[in-house]
């Protein structure tokens, strides 16, 4: 009954008011259940309206200019659900009596919804695992990967259909996070499957068996990691042990380690199957790639692995003509920025040469920007490559399935044909 009440306050009230939206075309709506009307994208919709505007008691904006300055101000923090000047004194009592007690991406002490000082303390201990020196020592050890799971793909192909997802797109990044942790090979089935289970609570109205198996899967990911530090199954040179020796409390650690293996993966398999989709459909922008670190800024561009995110104004702000009052929260529709025609010359067309294309906000800006965007990029320039080189003949068998939901955008399923 906790889980679901917890529901109903967080992701219930919403997802009734955004269905019904929906329904009225709302593009913002339409967003945020990822299922457009069959008009206009919703994101040129919302642009249409103008730089900044008021769309479901929020302040959205789709412009460039705009999400770039939020990110990077720090008159715009992060947002805490349980901020009494955002929730309320009642809702946030209700909020608090009722929350399930796991280690919940978008709760603090998540490095998601902590700003100041615990966000200084914390965010240095995580970015030991992904320095520039310590990606670049990944690099040979990505290759051969990227080769071993070339290999069973080619041995699984023999002229069926194979899944690219769980074959490619999954297999390296999530082998490659899970040996930056120092945790054992045996463990990343399991890393992969808390993460597809427990990446719908970054989307807003889910519906609630949803949200129950994602709880469940963070409750399951919370004894992993407790049967890990008791049983020392991790080595002595990865992050794990180094956030152990930072002496962080159990649901510190819990949750660092949670996000950061999720958020370590989750963007590198929406590039790899965006970019697989994207180049495996357009023959000859695949043909005109000069540069594969070109094209992957391109993709990022092009089909942004993270759609949208959020802050709250901490003061009045101005921007443009319009006032943000403190204490409201601005969408920021990266997806969408980098796709704003006053940056990015005919941007809805895919150009793997493109000059600019380095200039997008896929791994957002500021002091919350992606830490995994080095080890995210060397992965594609490892990965793409070799896939299309050991397989040039590749071509989609059927229409790939897209994951159900909003924030991330990714493929779940891409059937091709290797040959």
């Amino acid at each position: 009954m906790r889980t679901l009440a917890h529901w109903s306050l967080t992701h219930g009230l919403i997802r009734s008011t955004v269905l019904l939206r929906r329904r009225i075309g709302d593009p913002m709506a339409e967003l945020m259940t990822g299922r457009p009307t069959g008009r206009a994208e919703p994101v040129e919709r919302i642009r249409a309206q103008g730089r900044l505007i008021r769309m479901l008691g929020l302040w959205v904006t789709a412009d460039y200019a705009h999400c770039r300055e939020i990110l990077r101000d720090d008159r715009f923090g992060v947002v805490d659900p349980f901020a009494p000047e955002l929730s309320g004194a009642l809702l946030g009592a209700l909020l608090r009596s009722t929350n399930p007690g796991v280690p919940h991406p978008f709760e603090p002490p998540s490095l998601l919804v902590v700003d100041g000082r615990e966000h200084a303390r914390l965010r240095p201990l995580v970015a030991q695992g992904f320095t520039a020196r310590r990606i670049e020592r990944l690099r040979d050890r990505v290759a051969e990967l990227t080769e071993q799971a070339l290999d069973e793909l080619a041995e699984r192909a023999a002229g069926a259909v194979v899944d690219l997802v769980t074959g490619l797109a999954e297999r390296v990044p999530v082998a490659v996070v899970a040996e930056i942790f120092g945790l054992p090979e045996a463990t990343r089935p399991g890393l992969r499957d808390f993460g597809n289970r427990a990446s719908s609570l970054i989307d807003l109205g889910i519906p609630y068996r949803r949200y129950a198996d994602a709880i469940g899967s963070l409750r399951e990911f919370e004894v992993f990691v407790q049967a890990c530090v008791t049983d020392r199954n991790y080595t002595a040179d990865g992050l794990l042990a180094q956030l152990l020796d930072a002496g962080l409390s159990g649901r510190e650690l819990t949750t660092t380690m949670g996000l950061t293996l999720g958020a370590g993966f989750e963007t590198t398999v929406n590039l790899l199957g965006n970019a697989a989709v994207a180049l495996g459909d357009r023959p000859d922008q695949l043909a005109a790639v000069q540069n594969w670190g070109t094209a992957i800024e391109e993709v990022l561009r092009w089909d942004s692995p993270v759609q949208l995110t959020i802050r709250a104004a901490r003061e009045d702000v101005s921007m443009g003509d319009v006032t943000i009052p403190a204490g409201d929260v601005v969408v920021q529709l990266l997806g969408g920025a980098n796709r704003d025609p006053a940056v990015f010359e005919r941007p809805a067309e895919l150009d793997v040469r493109r000059a600019n294309a380095r200039e997008h906000l896929a791994f957002g800006r500021g002091p919350h920007a992606c830490l995994g965007a080095s080890l995210a990029r060397l992965q594609g320039e490892i990965v793409l490559p070799a896939l299309f080189e050991r397989f040039p003949d590749l071509r989609i068998a059927e229409p790939p399935r897209r994951r159900d939901i909003a924030v991330l955008r990714g493929f779940a399923q891409i059937p091709v044909r290797l040959r």
